[in-house]
C-alpha cells in the first residue's frame, strides 16, 4: 500500500493535500497513541469513549426498569386475584354438590 502512495505526484499537490497525506502516512506507520497496557493493546481515545457510553447506555436502562412501589402492588392485585379464585372455585364445588 505504501510502496503505491509514494508514486503519486507531489509537486502538482497544494500544501493542505501535502499535509493531509504527511499526516496520513505518519498515522499509518506510527504506533496507537494511548495508554499501553502490559503491551496487551492500546486504551485510545476512542476506546475510553466508546467504554464510557457503554456505562452510561447501562445505567440508563437500569434506571428505567428499577422497580417502584408499582410492583409491589401488581403483587398484591395478583394474590388478591389467586384468592378469590380460590374462593369462586370452592363456591362453584359446593353448588354442584
Amino acid at each position: 500500500m505504501s510502496a503505491v502512495l509514494w508514486k503519486i505526484d507531489l509537486s502538482c499537490l497544494p500544501v493542505k493535500g501535502l499535509k493531509m497525506i504527511d499526516i496520513f502516512t505518519t498515522k499509518l506507520s506510527g504506533s496507537a497513541i494511548g495508554y499501553d497496557i502490559y503491551g496487551l493493546f492500546t486504551i485510545q481515545k476512542s476506546s475510553i469513549l466508546a467504554i464510557f457510553g457503554t456505562i452510561l447506555t447501562y445505567f440508563i436502562v437500569a434506571v428505567q426498569f428499577k422497580p417502584d412501589r408499582t410492583g409491589e402492588r401488581c403483587l398484591e392485585i395478583l394474590k388478591n386475584v389467586t384468592s378469590l379464585q380460590t374462593i369462586s372455585n370452592n363456591t362453584c364445588t359446593c353448588i354442584s354438590n
